[in-house]
């Protein structure tokens, strides 16, 4: 692995982990607009139904996030070791 690569794959690393750091704070309001969005297209729904709809899109975006975040936190920590260990080429 040369440097040039060794950077790319830091700077995707910090980008999947900025990302994933992003949807899991917002998670409850992109969950819940995601939510009205849905409720206005039902036209009415009953509040339990609302309520399991509102939960599930929270739900994606809180295991999307943690998904993302860990890549790139994995990503950029074994790179980083590598790295700092010279074992670039």
């Amino acid at each position: 692995m040369t440097t040039d690569v060794c950077k790319r794959f830091m700077s995707v690393g910090a980008t999947m982990g900025i990302f994933g750091a992003i949807l899991l704070f917002f998670s409850v309001d992109i969950g819940t607009k995601l939510a009205h969005f849905w409720l206005v297209r039902q036209g009415s729904a009953d509040p339990t139904v609302f309520h399991l709809v509102n939960e599930g899109y929270i739900h994606v975006f809180i295991i999307a996030g943690s998904i993302l975040f860990t890549i790139g936190l994995v990503t950029v920590l074994l790179t980083s070791f590598r790295y700092m260990s010279g074992t670039l080429k």
